[in-house]
Order: C-alpha cells, then sequence, then structure tokens
C-alpha cells in the first residue's frame, strides 16, 4: 500500500509538496520493511509445520495459504496493469477527467485489494487453526506479533498524516483531491486492518508469555 500512496502523492510531483511528507512516507516504508523482516522471522516455526502438512497430503490444512498466495498475486498483478495503463494517460492536473473505463477498472482493483486483505489475514489463521501446531511452534509468532502490529500501525499512521498533509494543500489548489480521497479510502482500510491486528496480537500475547514461563520452568 505504501509505494502506491507515495506514488499516488508525489507522481507527478506537485508545485509544493508540504513539508513533513517525505519524511513521513519514509518512516512507513522504514516500519513496514522492519515489520516483514520480524514476519519472516516468526513465520519460519509455523512455516515447517504447513510443510509437513503439505508433504502428508494434508490439503484441508495447506488449501487456505494457497488461495491467500493467489489473492496477492492476481492483486500485484491488477496493480501493476493499472499503473502501466495509468503511464499512458498524461499527469492529473493535464487531464482531470480519466477514463470510465479506467475508473472501473480502478474501483474493481479497489474491492479486489479489500478481498485480498481478507484473504491474507483469514487464510494463514484457519491454515494454523486446522494444523493445531505444538505450542513451541506458536510461541514465537505469539511474541512477534504485538511488535509486528505496532510497526504497520506506525506505518499506517504515518501514511495517513502525509495524505491528510497532501489533501491539506489540495484545497489551495496545488493537488488533485479526488485522486488523494481515492487514495484515503484505501486508508481506512488499512486503518481497520490495523486495529483488527492490535487486538488479535494483544489477544495472543498473554498466551505466548504464559508459554514462554512454562518452557522456562521445564528447562
Amino acid at each position: 500500500m505504501t509505494p502506491a500512496i507515495n506514488r499516488a502523492l508525489l507522481d507527478p510531483e506537485p508545485a509544493h509538496v508540504p513539508s513533513g511528507v517525505r519524511s513521513l512516507l519514509n518512516a512507513s516504508l522504514v516500519a513496514i520493511a522492519v515489520s516483514a523482516a520480524l514476519i519472516v522471522v516468526a513465520s519460519v516455526p509455523i512455516l515447517r509445520v504447513f510443510l509437513v502438512a503439505a508433504r502428508r497430503g494434508e490439503w484441508p490444512i495447506v488449501r487456505p495459504l494457497l488461495i491467500a498466495v493467489l489473492a496477492v498475486v492476481v492483486d500485484l498483478l491488477g496493480l501493476a496493469g493499472l499503473v502501466a495503463w495509468r503511464r499512458t494517460y498524461p499527469p492529473i492536473a493535464q487531464n482531470p477527467h480519466f477514463s470510465g473505463l479506467f475508473v472501473g477498472a480502478l474501483v474493481a482493483w479497489t474491492f479486489g485489494f479489500v478481498c485480498t486483505l481478507v484473504a491474507a489475514g483469514v487464510g494463514p489463521a484457519l491454515a494454523t487453526t486446522r494444523a493445531a501446531p505444538p505450542t513451541r511452534a506458536l510461541r514465537l509468532p505469539g511474541l512477534v506479533a504485538l511488535p509486528i502490529a505496532a510497526l504497520l500501525t506506525v506505518a499506517t499512521a504515518a501514511s495517513t498524516a502525509a495524505v491528510v498533509l497532501m489533501l491539506w494543500n489540495a484545497h489551495a489548489g496545488e493537488a488533485g483531491a479526488p485522486g488523494l480521497t481515492f487514495v484515503g479510502l484505501v486508508l481506512v482500510t488499512a486503518i481497520g486492518a490495523s486495529v483488527g491486528a492490535l487486538i488479535t496480537a494483544l489477544r495472543g500475547l498473554r498466551p505466548a508469555l504464559g508459554a514462554s514461563r512454562v518452557s522456562s520452568l521445564l528447562r
């Protein structure tokens, strides 16, 4: 989402970019990069469980993951197609009336983006529930979930602040408010996802800490 927002806000770059917009977008990218690294580390124990299930042919466990991956791939291909299509148009400031077909494709992609978020959130959770991994495999993800959710919330907040600054600038007639409003709608979805992630992470933290204490006592 954040690279798309960077492009939406700064390509074409307005005559005046409000102070702090670039810093906010860079901070969002850094938070996403750190959270992605933590996600990779935390997912290793669970991935081992999924690999064992795949080798055993336990497809009810693996199927939700495949659906989530397929949804992400289709969403990225759609985004790449929209970006390529957008480059055939002159800058928004020179061409405020976009093709109706392009706008329809953009709305369709937004709906697909929301569906992809749902699939990417529900798929791994459903697969993990069906796999019923041992406590030791869930300990690391449970402990790291809260900082990951916090980083993603920071990234969303920074991007939202950048959009608010640009919208403020748009009222002065220096940026395209309709495009920024669309970005704002995408951010509303991301904010909802961030809140849900924080709540879920907080709920899972106590059992993860309890599992860690039990493991320490057993050692």
